[in-house]
């Protein structure tokens, strides 16, 4: 059989293909490659060794798989309980994180409250932890200072009559 490929340009007539040949009755076309690259191999170039051997070779294979498969199952399994080992701590940290930054800003901790911060990434949490903590209300120097300048006893200080309090609430 012959093909004859259509291109754009037009036909291509040296493209060929063999159907249901054996390279028996074959015309031989220009281009074609040289007929010992298209004869099957014979069997006195490769011979094959002895069936005991393969089988001997497939049993050493398969035990060689099922040792490899074993032990990838047991790595995998280790990295399975050190990843949650490692989210685990990372949880810990963070909820302490969390507690701490909410006792510096007077919040009560809630596990709703944190809930959000505990699944930011790392650095969204540092920098929202830090601007919270710098907007954060500072408290006036003056509620930190003595502000009383009366000494007791001096009557600078209103003294209460709690039985005149007590007879004037009475009579109202």
């Amino acid at each position: 059989m012959r093909e004859v490929s259509v291109v754009t340009l037009g036909a291509d007539a040296n493209t060929n293909a063999s159907f249901f040949s054996a390279n028996v009755g074959r015309v031989a076309f220009p281009g074609d490659p040289p007929a010992h690259l298209l004869a099957p191999p014979s069997q006195e170039a490769n011979p094959m060794p002895d069936a005991p051997d393969h089988q001997a070779r497939i049993d050493a294979l398969t035990a060689q798989v099922a040792d490899l498969t074993s032990a990838l199952d047991a790595a995998k399994t280790d990295a399975a309980t050190a990843q949650q080992a490692l989210a685990d701590h990372q949880l810990s940290a963070r909820k302490r994180e969390v507690q701490a930054l909410f006792s510096e800003l007077g919040r009560e901790f809630t596990e709703e409250s944190a809930a959000t911060y505990l699944s930011l990434p790392d650095d969204a949490f540092s920098a929202i932890a830090a601007d919270l903590r710098a907007s954060k209300p500072k408290a006036p120097a003056h509620l930190f200072s003595e502000q009383a300048t009366g000494e007791p006893g001096q009557g600078s200080a209103p003294t209460f009559n709690t039985t005149d309090i007590y007879a004037n609430r009475r009579v109202a």
